[in-house]
């Protein structure tokens, strides 16, 4: 149920008295569910018993369903606080100091689970501000001394009478209670206005009497059942339930489902990467956090050093819930990645070799030997392309290269790349004693899978390095020292299990998880010091935008659990499968309108196709890429919205994938743009820059050949088409290219 807030304010002003339920309309506990404080209790109820109290939670439910039952048996509908205690006292057997005291500890439990429900508050103040009589109604059994304490601990105030069951034996659900109220202060039901949570209590009983009424429901009921999507994760939740998990539900509805609109019921991350990254992301990184800290402790680690760029939300994260003064572990970063610790590590031809026997995607010849082996191609003799019959380092090759003459090009090249990767392994040897890796016990925390890069560094520094992993798989046996490694999600599993997200859907784990730092190349210095030596990437704007954004709601949801949760971070334990359970179900089965937060995110990876992949794109535009380039799959069977798509909306899509040098996806969007508007055949001439860009002549030609055919007398056209087919033209008579604005 959505809450009219123009209706409730109407609803204010027109009354002489508003009245307010209390728990769950003014004030709300940090967990789910008004039991779990009885379940934060259990460990110190045991302790004070000495054992007497075995399963607090369950003996306190059945002696508060006793005390209930017998003031039944005597026509009262309502019990104390006392009354309960009595009834375990004699469930149990507990002494009365013993009593007491468990006495005590739920109320001083309750005074800590307590906060503001804001939605209440706002409208308690609006009421206020109108000057309307304000009186609260509890259905309750705490005593009033402990439910003032509740509201002033809650910072509620501004009422003039507090009214409670437990007092007057009369409730809000049989209707007495208002009775009781109107009575006392001579009102007519029409001259008041009741707010509250409870469908029965607080809606359709007082309504029965003719108080109109104001119903906000939880905003845990909110978060469950205002969308497909939050009736099903509450559905699989159920298997995964803990107070850690509690607490980290209550933080997610609170802050985003106080109140409920159509949004909300269409969008569950209501298109707002901030909000992913509180509701999905930050519950993984909780998770993994959690049992990072309990293992690193177990190990006796004494640092952990965070790799680039996965590892920069995890440090940020922990350190939060984690800091090093309070907590003994220290924390640090390390610019790491593949292609750093790779080409150091190369040393004789053997390892030179290797990347040649590895899958080659589409791309130059150029950007293959600079990505495996930090050579930079212009540097290189050109009459070394060509003695093993490459045309230079623009020559295009793919997984039909002739991979005999690029090892025979690898050969030649031998000095060059040795010593490219001495001076690297150099550099790299100073930057990780400067930042004294190794040097006492230490680990490596990244996203996983088989510690390739934990036991690089291992090598370099000739000492065996722990490392703590989001998932490690059992590739993970090729590595010398698979015990040295932990998983989070996965330990040791298969790396296709269809049961994990990490491994159904890997790239986009990836892509999420990872920052908004440039790929780091290799470790540069400088007078100032070391630095990384980034790959900057055009093609990496919209991802670099959303994880800034959902990176930030992590970090507020590991910030707001240290500082409000009633389980402190040391004593918290969020399974695998709870951490995980939102981010998967948004990957497998995502509501219309959150598919869009992905659109145009982009997939990097300096060792893969040719071509820019993204992890979803916008439905107008699917057409335009090649299934390859769209790694999420699921986002392509959502029926979302479509827009509709103009020609000035291919051809700016084909600009900037010819920015980013995507030259197939330029001509598929500048293809578009004139299946659009034929009128506009220069579109036709993009295409075919576009292609002759991208290496593929053909094509080139073949689009240049129908712009002739509607434009049969443009001479610049015919002089492209001769340059295309003969490249030394240029050189005689210009090259006559056609400039793409």
């Amino acid at each position: 149920m959505m809450v009219d807030l123009v209706r409730a304010k109407r609803l204010i002003e027109g009354a002489d008295v508003v009245s307010f339920d209390i728990f769950d309309t003014l004030i709300r506990r940090k967990v789910d569910s008004p039991r779990d404080v009885f379940n934060l209790m259990k460990g110190a109820a045991h302790a004070i018993s000495r054992g007497q109290v075995s399963d607090f939670r369950a003996a306190r439910v059945l002696a508060e369903q006793n005390a209930l039952s017998k003031a039944q048996e005597t026509g009262i509908e309502e019990i104390t606080f006392s009354q309960i205690y009595d009834e375990l006292q004699t469930l149990t057997g507990i002494a009365d100091v013993v009593k007491e005291a468990i006495q005590a500890l739920e109320v001083e439990t309750e005074l800590r689970c307590v906060d503001v429900r804001v939605v209440g508050r706002d409208l308690l103040e609006f009421a206020s501000r109108q000057r309307k009589k304000i009186v609260l109604v509890s259905d309750m059994y705490l005593p009033r001394d402990v439910i003032l304490s509740l509201l002033e601990r809650a910072g509620v105030r501004g009422f003039s009478t507090l009214y409670l069951s437990n007092e007057l034996l009369k409730t809000k659900r049989l209707g007495d209670l208002f009775t009781h109220i109107l009575n006392e202060l001579s009102l007519k039901p029409s001259q008041v206005v009741h707010i509250g949570d409870n469908p029965r209590g607080d809606v359709s009983t007082p309504n029965t009497l003719g108080i109109e009424t104001i119903h906000i429901p939880r905003s845990m009921v909110n978060f469950r059942e205002a969308s497909p999507f939050g009736k099903s994760i509450a559905l699989a939740g159920r298997k995964h339930s803990s107070l850690t998990k509690s607490a980290v539900d209550a933080l997610i509805a609170d802050r985003f489902f106080d109140t409920r609109d159509k949004l909300t019921e269409e969008a569950f991350f209501r298109s707002d990467p901030f909000q992913f990254g509180y509701s999905a992301l930050g519950p993984l990184l909780l998770g993994m956090s959690f049992w990072l800290y309990r293992e690193a402790k177990a190990d006796g680690i004494e640092r952990l050093y965070f790799l680039s760029r996965d590892g920069a939300v995890m440090k940020s994260v922990f350190d939060a819930l984690f800091p090093s003064d309070e907590y003994g572990i220290e924390t640090d970063y390390l610019y790491c990645s593949r292609r750093v610790v790779r080409v150091p590590l190369m040393q004789n031809k053997f390892d030179l070799l290797q990347p040649v026997s590895k899958p080659i995607h589409k791309r130059t010849l150029g950007s293959w030997l600079e990505a495996n082996y930090g050579v930079d191609p212009n540097q290189i003799d050109q009459a070394l392309f060509h003695g093993r019959g490459f045309e230079g380092p623009d020559h295009f090759i793919d997984k039909d290269v002739d991979r005999e003459a690029l090892s025979s090009l690898v050969s030649d090249l031998h000095p060059i790349l040795i010593e490219v990767a001495t001076s690297e392994r150099r550099t790299l040897e100073q930057y990780l004693a400067h930042k004294g890796v190794g040097e006492g016990r230490h680990a490596v925390v990244d996203i996983g899978y088989a510690g390739t890069m934990q036991e690089a560094l291992s090598n370099i520094l000739h000492k065996e390095l722990k490392g703590y992993y989001l998932a490690v798989f059992g590739t993970s046996a090729n590595v010398k020292n698979q015990l040295g490694l932990k998983g989070f999600l996965s330990q040791y599993g298969a790396d296709d299990n269809p049961a994990l997200g990490i491994c159904t859907h890997r790239f986009v784990y990836e892509s999420l998880v990872c920052s908004s730092e440039d790929s780091v190349l290799r470790i540069g210095r400088t007078d100032a010091g070391f630095k990384p030596v980034g790959l900057p990437s055009e093609n990496d704007r919209e991802r670099k935008s959303f994880v800034d954004y959902a990176h930030s709601g992590a970090l507020s949801l590991a910030r707001e659990y240290r500082a409000t949760s009633p389980i402190p971070p040391e004593e918290s334990v969020l399974s695998p499968e709870a951490s995980s359970l939102i981010f998967d179900a948004y990957l497998r089965q995502p509501m219309a309108k959150d598919v869009a937060l992905l659109y145009g995110v982009g997939f990097e990876d300096i060792y893969g196709l040719a071509h820019q992949r993204y992890l979803a794109v916008e439905p107008g535009l699917v057409n335009t890429v090649l299934p390859s380039q769209v790694i999420w799959k699921e986002s392509l069977s959502v029926k979302a919205p479509v827009k509709t798509m103009t020609a000035k909306d291919a051809e700016l899509a084909g600009k900037k994938a010819l920015n980013t040098k995507d030259y197939p996806l330029a001509a598929a969007n500048f293809r578009k743009a004139y299946d659009l508007l034929p009128s506009r055949p220069n579109y036709l001439r993009m295409v075919a820059e576009a292609h002759y860009s991208g290496g593929d002549k053909k094509s080139a030609i073949n689009a240049l050949n129908e712009f002739i055919k509607i434009n049969p007398r443009n001479l610049r056209a015919k002089a492209r088409k001769l340059v295309m087919t003969f490249p030394p033209l240029s050189k005689i008579i210009g090259s006559y290219e056609f400039n793409i604005r």
